[in-house]
């Protein structure tokens, strides 16, 4: 007898996980399906590159976003759907790296107490930042691009700053930093 209802206990068990794994499936394809078919998805997020993937409730994000509010929109909105557990959002947003790369160029610009900054433009695109302004003088447009090649991420410089002597604008050539040497292009 005791046999018998071992036997059965066992084999209910084992019924029951092997019918709780395509539950789990199942409900992880309908939290996927559930996020692309969301009002948000369709219509905010519609041009952003978001991959979604569900398992056991937990819900990766991966891919890139255009705005930065993109990101938090995309969790909060799959963060409600039933039965999910947990978001994990590795969202990225697009071009963010070349965006962080410039405030930070421009925050060292800004804080160095030796350098008037403030009227240089920077641009950055594949980590080779480009500096547009003015400058007071021949010997702060050259150190500001020292200044830049020092930051980290900083591939080259491309400096374009022109020189101001009283009020008058001079153009120098554009001068390409590469390390420590200077080369004109």
């Amino acid at each position: 007898m005791k046999t018998i209802h071992l036997f059965t206990l066992t084999a209910a068990l084992a019924a029951l996980l092997i019918s709780a794994a395509p539950l789990h499936a199942s409900t992880d394809d309908r939290i996927e399906s559930d996020v692309r078919k969301s009002y948000v998805f369709k219509n905010y997020l519609k041009d952003d590159a978001i991959e979604v993937h569900a398992k056991n409730g937990v819900v990766t994000l991966v891919g890139t976003v255009a705005e930065e509010h993109h990101r938090s929109l995309a969790e909060l909105t799959i963060a409600l759907l039933p039965d999910v557990e947990r978001v994990d959002n590795q969202l990225k947003l697009k071009g963010g790296d070349e965006a962080w790369l410039v405030t930070s160029v421009k925050s060292a610009l800004l804080f160095n107490r030796n350098l008037n900054a403030r009227k240089t433009k920077v641009d950055a695109e594949n980590g080779i930042v480009t500096l547009q302004g003015e400058a007071a003088s021949e010997t702060e447009r050259d150190l500001i691009a020292q200044y830049v090649k020092e930051v980290k991420g900083v591939k080259a410089v491309i400096n374009q700053m022109t020189v101001t002597s009283n009020g008058v604008k001079n153009v120098v050539d554009n001068t390409t930093v590469d390390g420590a040497r200077f080369t004109n292009n």
